[in-house]
């Protein structure tokens, strides 16, 4: 009986993770109207670490969640980020897609922070025709701390998405 109300217990004060997306398209010769747009954000679900360590969890880009460490993952949603990048009246090769990364995830309402590295994307490199769209997605690693240094709650942050291309 205390270990489900252990359990109850760490399912209410799980951590849920948002992760918010903000884009930079930082290209030459703009006079074509390339652009890139967020289509899903990075979420990382509902964990939570124990109350002396924690680990890590990562959502690959290609969605898959896992974690290292004292961290349990709990049934839950989440995405790794996708984006589309549109060629505009020219063919595109996209030879680049880099990230401002690590960034600082905060606490909603403050007394946390987690560290997130944004991962590789995926394809990192492709060829668009005139006029197309090409969907890329890009996951992250969180890292979590004790369930003192990480409390329960939401965490939010941004990240920059630059396509290199010619």
């Amino acid at each position: 009986m205390k270990n489900n109300d252990s359990i109850y217990f760490k399912w209410k004060h799980s951590v849920k993770l948002i992760c918010l997306i903000t884009i930079f398209a930082a290209c030459y010769n703009v006079s074509f109207a390339q652009s890139v747009t967020s289509d899903q954000d990075l979420t990382f679900g509902t964990f939570c670490p124990s109350s002396s360590s924690g680990g890590t969890v990562t959502v690959s880009n290609t969605g898959n969640r896992s974690a290292t460490g004292n961290v349990i993952l709990f049934t839950s949603s989440y995405t790794e980020a996708i984006f589309t990048f549109y060629s505009g009246n020219r063919y595109r090769t996209v030879y680049s897609i880099t990230t401002n990364s690590p960034r600082t995830l905060s606490r909603v309402g403050g007394g946390g922070t987690m560290k997130l590295t944004v991962g590789s994307p995926s394809p990192a490199t492709f060829t668009v025709s005139k006029n197309r769209f090409k969907s890329f997605s890009i996951g992250g690693t969180l890292t979590v701390g004790s369930i003192t240094a990480n409390p329960g709650g939401d965490y939010t942050g941004t990240f920059t998405v630059t396509v290199n291309y010619y």
